[in-house]
């Protein structure tokens, strides 16, 4: 499970997307965790797709999130 630790500085709305991107892996991974369960190998293989997919968006936004808290402090 990660763990981010948000400096005293941070704004709450900085706080606020911080947690919801931990929030969000949090459950991009349990989803990954019960991927395999009951599954034909064609619905598994499109929902590792799907997961790929969602957590490649994830890391996009959470990079262009860090550099705009970057560029406003």
């Amino acid at each position: 499970m990660a763990r981010i630790e948000i400096a005293a500085g941070e704004t709450n709305t900085t706080a606020d997307i911080i947690q919801l991107q931990v929030r969000l892996r949090q459950c991009l991974q349990k989803k990954a965790s019960s991927l395999h369960q009951g599954d034909s190998p064609e619905e598994r293989s499109g929902k590792v797709e799907k997961l790929k997919e969602l957590t490649a968006a994830l890391n996009r936004t959470s990079e262009n999130t860090e550099k705009q808290i970057a560029n406003n402090r």
